[in-house]
């Protein structure tokens, strides 16, 4: 792939799921990353004119200390004065050529660094590095011992003029070096998710699915616009663009000071801009991003109809449950009187009562109710048909139905807790984490 060229859809791409999109950043979204390698020539050229005027301005501040202790001292300190002079005026150039070119350098090194841009302080701190040794080769090649006094102004002075060469070959390098990523990185878009590979000397490699993406924010400058290409950021939390502030007030002292503080700081979240974190100056990203799109519709839809099935199966589930819990009773038939049959012990009879049950094997049988009173003492067989019951069976009422169970409410805080993350009050993961917390209840 080069300078961003969309390759062929009908490709395998990772895992074997159809490619949908394959890509990769395009090197005018990469000028200002070539620019910052160039950044220490400007620091050269700066050095250059800045160099004299510093010069100058230490000369007139030795000569100014000189004269002024040499008139202190009277006319009998001369000799000691000039003898003197010389390690002041060293001193003065060491000083000069510590702030420029190196502490220049060190500063802006400092600065790239902390502000991760990556071309600006590889170049500024390859060009000093380069520099830095070659000098302590040619001080030391030269014949000045490390040792000796004058020997760190021998070193500043070498880095100060090896740096002009150096910071060409600097830039030369972090050029050739950020081009080889450049060509490396590749974007892929798949059914499965987004692959993103890529870097130079090492490779890095990163797969986000579809379903962790929680939206797509897209960036276009103006030569984006001009020459059709942009950043796609994907994120997975709804945070984009929240303002954090800290705000706080101090009072520190002691007997005869007293000091009042009051300190007020502000941050925004945003998305990496990094090219191994996002798609990163890619052509034609309207593609990418219609793509993107489809796939965060398709999974809204996904978990409606995964929390509506969902609450289908424990309403049924429920429903079930309650029909077989313990405490109620199963319908029972209805009972008609029958007539008196005597049992064997010739005592009072008693009514029969007959089944009214659908199954056929009870239709002839006949139960006969009888007191504790009325047990016959001497045993009989028992007539034929009849079934005693001992002792008496007290006549329970039906349990009511008590309907179909209500609704349960844990769906519909799923159904709350999708709507609140749809509008940014939650992250993705809280809403995950919650929805699973409440599915466990189930």
């Amino acid at each position: 792939m080069d300078d961003g060229k969309v390759r062929s859809q009908s490709d395998q791409g990772p895992g074997d799921g159809s490619v949908l999109l394959s890509t990769g950043p395009k090197s005018m979204s990469f000028l200002y990353r070539y620019v910052m390698a160039l950044f220490p020539i400007v620091l050269v050229i700066v050095c250059i004119f800045l160099l004299p005027i510093l010069e100058n301005m230490s000369h007139v501040a030795s000569s100014s200390l000189t004269s002024a202790v040499a008139g202190a001292m009277g006319p009998y300190s001369t000799g000691l004065v000039n003898q003197y002079s010389s390690p002041v005026n060293d001193a003065a150039s060491i000083t000069v050529l510590m702030i420029a070119p190196v502490g220049i350098f060190i500063f802006f090194a400092a600065i790239g660094w902390v502000m991760r841009l990556t071309e600006l302080w590889t170049s500024t701190a390859l060009t000093l590095g380069l520099s830095g040794a070659a000098g302590i080769v040619m001080a030391t090649w030269g014949g000045s011992s490390p040792v000796s006094g004058n020997y760190m102004l021998l070193l500043l002075q070498w880095i100060a003029y090896l740096v002009q060469p150096f910071c060409l070959v600097a830039a030369g390098i972090v050029i050739f070096r950020t081009e080889k990523f450049r060509r490396s990185i590749h974007y892929t878009i798949t059914n499965e998710g987004l692959w993103i590979r890529g870097g130079f000397p090492g490779t890095q490699e990163h797969m986000i699915p579809h379903h962790q993406i929680g939206r797509i924010v897209f960036e276009q400058d103006y030569l984006g616009a001009m020459y059709n290409f942009g950043t796609l950021i994907p994120l997975s939390m709804t945070r984009w663009g929240e303002e954090t502030s800290f705000r706080g007030i101090g009072a520190t002292g002691q007997k005869d000071n007293l000091g009042v503080g009051i300190g007020y700081a502000k941050s925004r979240e945003e998305g990496s801009r990094y090219p191994l974190d996002c798609l990163y100056g890619i052509p034609d990203p309207k593609k990418a991003q219609k793509i993107f799109t489809g796939f965060l519709a398709r999974h809204e839809t996904r978990e409606e109809e995964q929390v509506s099935y969902l609450k289908k199966i424990y309403e049924t589930n429920a429903a079930g449950t309650m029909a077989d819990a313990p405490g109620t009773r199963p319908t029972v038939p209805t009972a008609a009187p029958g007539p008196g049959v005597k049992d064997d012990t010739g005592k009072k009879p008693v009514d029969a009562i007959a089944h009214g049950a659908k199954s056929s094997e009870h239709r002839e049988s006949t139960i006969i109710r009888i007191t504790g009173a009325e047990i016959p003492k001497t045993p009989a067989p028992p007539v034929t048909g009849t079934i005693r019951e001992i002792p008496p069976t007290v006549k329970t009422e039906d349990v009511p139905d008590k309907g179909a169970p209500p609704a349960d409410p844990i769906f519909d805080q799923i159904k709350k807790l999708s709507e609140l993350r749809e509008s940014g009050i939650i992250t993705e993961q809280e809403f995950t984490a919650k929805k699973t917390e409440l599915l466990k209840r189930i």
